[in-house]
């Protein structure tokens, strides 16, 4: 309906295979984009050696291009886990997020998956454990 992030999450070892099949069966058929996450805990850094944000709003881009799209985001569970493990991360180091924007940037994505995203798990036997 265009309000909802859907997301399939997949093994790493699947993610190519069930890539080519969204693509294949929804792409073509239904004409839905397929999204993949590119998403790595590695900062980048700007000059002076100051992390820089531009990975956040990236992010945050791709995600509601998608949703606005009704496409279907393809993600791993290392990368669920990696977004949230680099929020508390932020947190932690900023104290109060409502004076480091770095942090409270993380925290208004964070917030915004919660709200918005719908996951499907597939080998959902093999995430889950």
């Amino acid at each position: 309906d265009g309000k909802q992030l859907v997301r399939v999450i997949v093994p790493k070892a699947l993610t190519a295979q069930m890539f080519e099949l969204l693509v294949a069966r929804l792409g073509g058929l239904a004409n839905r984009p397929i999204y993949h996450l590119p998403f790595s805990r590695t900062p980048e850094y700007g000059h002076y050696g100051k992390v820089i944000s531009l990975q956040i709003d990236d992010l945050r881009k791709l995600m509601s291009q998608c949703m606005a799209e009704h496409g279907i985001l393809l993600v791993q569970p290392e990368h669920v886990v990696s977004l949230k493990l680099m929020n508390v991360e932020k947190q932690i180091h900023a104290g109060n997020a409502m004076t480091d924007p770095f942090a409270s940037k993380w925290l208004s994505l964070q917030k915004w998956l919660h709200s918005h995203a719908r996951d499907i798990l597939d080998e959902s036997d093999e995430i889950l454990h």
